[in-house]
């Protein structure tokens, strides 16, 4: 296993969904969002797991300020932005193909 690959490809997967996010809105930003925080949460843990302690912090960091890009995009505060599974898998026939980890080829 390459860590340093791995945590490369998903922070790379992370800054696509972001520039993605950017670009949408609404449903499909929160898609994209969660996209982005899905793949820094994986590079985040394969840094801890190889003890790599100021990748950690680097990747937290990003995470908190994509989250903070988020919020900003949608003037909203992050208590208004939660969603339940129900109303993610109902609104989520809109967002194929718009965010990379949604895509089907």
């Amino acid at each position: 296993m390459d860590v340093s690959r791995d945590i490369a490809d998903f922070t790379r997967r992370a800054e696509v969904a972001y520039g993605a996010m950017c670009r949408a809105k609404g449903q499909i930003a929160k898609f994209c969002r969660d996209d982005a925080r899905f793949y820094l949460e994986r590079a985040i843990e394969i840094a801890k797991a190889s003890g790599n302690k100021d990748m950690v912090a680097q990747l937290q960091l990003r995470r908190g300020q994509i989250m903070s890009a988020f919020h900003k995009q949608n003037d909203r505060s992050p208590s208004q932005q939660q969603h339940t599974g129900i109303e993610r898998w109902e609104n989520e026939g809109g967002s194929i193909g718009a965010c990379p980890r949604h895509s089907h080829r």
